[in-house]
């Protein structure tokens, strides 16, 4: 369908020029500060922030240019000002300074498209999770806050790939990462309907865009999910001999039910009560997972599946002992198919985790401390925090109304990314699922970090800001964000960390190590 020249956007024009604006604004800060930039930010995040706002900042004019009212002529003269100016800016960066960005590009930045390679893969490795324990709500939030996570940082990434590949920037030597770049791009679109949880912020990834047409965003992640394939009965025959019991003293149970939850085999009757048990032990999670995945590969090759990585980074065998994958794959090779050997092979590693392989005395028993030696100790779980805004409009003029009890019927629940208006009054809620210090912060319009909240906070608790009253908002318009951090440590000097954050980007940066939770909404 043709468009008219005055066709609106999705988003009203007058959201889209303060978007706009935002974006010329970060493109030129970032172009003029990416070489000496300012305590708390890397050259390698300032270079990515100004390719990003670069390419978002092109986006931008070519949507006003072609639709945009006369009226809004002004406005878009002044970004195109600050567009040149920030084009001129890194123009000269590149005679001047061609090695050092060269240099940040092949470190820093490359270490980034690194990162962002393993947020993928743990998206990919939760979302398995959550499908293996049925949609568990605890996994289900954590595969929805990995995976927006890792849009965030693509969608930034990906606009640098863009920008690299064009012609300002083509005599660096960027083909290697734009190449690593467009693997992770591929790998991303592949695995889309991992991102489910998430597909109803589509619409606002897409607005963040300016509604171009990028690969990434034009096939929205489906809620469909694969069914399980079925197993061969030789197969789960095979699994059934290598779980019988032995001699050796293990605890049993809980491999047994991992790996039966990993084989579907839970008696229907308790299956509920072992997924609550099983989920709440991350050691169980990877067994059931990995005892999954191989089965399934066991039965696509003939080869066997390469050793996963949880267990594989569980299990490293001492220098001087015998490799127990090989030694298992020997003993069972003479009695199993290739498939059944391999898969096998893979799913009765856990029975083996506390067990070493002497190379001289099979018999000789094995001291618990030389059990404890061949594992590597895991890191402890991050508290996960959520956050709940509660709204009251100032005039009690209502579009959505949730019933919340004795707060009123003026008082509505708000999602991401809603709008309120100067006079509005607004409650902040956050919880965590362990005990946890938490600290909450605010940064409004101005770009300024603010605490709102630090101490400590129970698991199950709920901390109500501000207690009796309510948050009204001033005058300054823009895009507010509230961001709850939680961690089992406060942290150490937190007005000199707020000092270094204007972006929920800035605070997943400072408080590396932390989880990290934003709820973000418009102020008009």
């Amino acid at each position: 369908m043709q468009t008219t020249p005055n066709t609106p956007p999705v988003i009203s024009w007058d959201d889209l020029f303060d978007q706009a604006t935002e974006d010329a604004s970060i493109h030129l800060w970032a172009a003029q500060s990416w070489l000496a930039p300012p305590s708390g930010y890397t050259q390698g995040y300032v270079l990515s922030l100004a390719l990003c706002h670069r390419a978002r900042s092109c986006a931008a004019q070519r949507r006003i240019k072609e639709r945009a009212p006369a009226d809004y002529a002004g406005y878009g003269a002044v970004l195109k000002g600050m567009f040149d100016e920030a084009k001129s800016a890194l123009a000269q960066s590149l005679e001047n300074d061609r090695d050092a960005m060269q240099a940040v590009l092949n470190g820093e930045v490359w270490a980034m498209a690194g990162s962002l390679e393993e947020y993928l893969e743990q998206v990919l490795r939760l979302e398995e999770d959550a499908r293996l324990f049925e949609d568990h709500p605890d996994l289900a939030l954590e595969v929805r806050e990995a995976a927006h996570e890792f849009v965030v940082r693509f969608a930034m990434m990906d606009r640098v790939r863009e920008e690299l590949g064009g012609a300002l920037f083509r005599g660096l030597e960027s083909a290697e990462l734009i190449g690593r770049l467009s693997r992770i791009g591929e790998r991303f679109r592949e695995s889309i309907g991992c991102f489910h949880m998430i597909r109803d912020l589509w619409p606002a990834f897409k607005e963040r865009e300016y509604n171009e047409a990028l690969a990434w965003l034009e096939i929205p992640p489906s809620g469909a999910e694969a069914e399980d394939e079925a197993l061969d009965e030789p197969l789960m025959n095979g699994f059934r001999r290598l779980m019988e019991p032995r001699d050796e003293e293990l605890d049993g149970q809980r491999t047994e039910q991992a790996v039966a939850l990993g084989l579907g085999e839970l008696d229907p009757a308790e299956e509920d009560a072992i997924i609550e048990t099983l989920a709440l032990d991350s050691a169980a999670m990877d067994l059931a997972h990995d005892v999954r995945t191989s089965a399934r590969e066991a039965m696509a090759q003939d080869a066997a599946p390469a050793v996963l990585p949880a267990l594989e980074k569980a299990l490293r065998p001492a220098p001087e002992r015998k490799s127990w994958l090989e030694a298992l794959q020997a003993g069972l090779s003479s009695f199993f198919t290739p498939k059944l050997a391999a898969a096998a092979a893979t799913a009765c590693l856990a029975l083996f985790v506390f067990l070493a392989i002497p190379n001289n005395d099979a018999d000789q028993p094995v001291s618990r401390d030389a059990e404890s030696a061949a594992v590597s100790p895991r890191p402890p779980i991050l508290p996960t925090g959520s956050l709940a805004v509660l709204a009251r409009k100032n005039d009690s003029r209502l579009n959505r109304v949730s019933a919340l009890g004795s707060a009123g019927p003026d008082v509505f629940a708000m999602e991401p990314r809603w709008k309120l208006e100067s006079g509005d009054a607004l409650k902040v809620k956050a919880s965590v699922d362990q005990d946890a210090y938490v600290h909450v912060i605010h940064i409004g319009p101005g770009k300024v970090a603010s605490e709102l909240y630090s101490g400590r906070l129970k698991a199950g608790d709920v901390l109500e800001l501000p207690n009796e009253d309510w948050f009204v908002l001033d005058k300054k318009v823009g895009l507010e964000n509230i961001i709850l951090v939680s961690g089992h440590e406060p942290m150490g000097d937190l007005q000199s960390a707020l000092a270094g954050i204007s972006s929920p980007e800035d605070a997943e940066r400072v408080f590396e190590g932390r989880h990290v939770q934003v709820f973000d909404f418009k102020h008009l």
